[in-house]
């Protein structure tokens, strides 16, 4: 994986996972990729519902996927939904949350098809 200075997402542990494996880096940086774009989509709409539980799914489901891009921002965003959704408590914050993802994801994103370019 090349050097990169991103400054959106860190890229260690998918090399860690991968062992260096280039397919395999591509291969989860679509699955990222496509996940990052399909389910943050979700949110806001299920925000909007009053839906937490379905909430707390969409963030269970990104929890893994962030992992690999390594944005600290999305990371402790989501998990901080996922633990009030899943648990009922301070719902009040679920669109301050959501509304930070949604302006952090579009710079990911950005980053990561970078690299899947490369």
């Amino acid at each position: 994986m090349p050097d990169n200075n991103y400054q959106f997402i860190n890229l260690d542990y998918l090399e860690t996972i991968s062992g260096g494996d280039r397919v395999t880096q591509q291969t989860i940086l679509k699955i990222l990729c496509d996940d990052l774009e399909t389910l943050f989509a979700q949110l806001q709409p299920l925000a909007v519902q009053g839906a937490w539980q379905s909430i707390a799914e969409v963030a269970h489901k990104l929890k893994s996927s962030l992992a690999f891009a390594g944005n600290d921002v999305l990371t402790t965003c989501n998990n901080e939904l996922l633990e009030n959704t899943r648990l009922a408590k301070n719902l009040d914050k679920v669109p301050d949350l959501i509304q930070k993802m949604e302006k952090q994801t579009p710079l990911v994103l950005q980053e990561l098809y970078i690299e899947l370019a490369q």
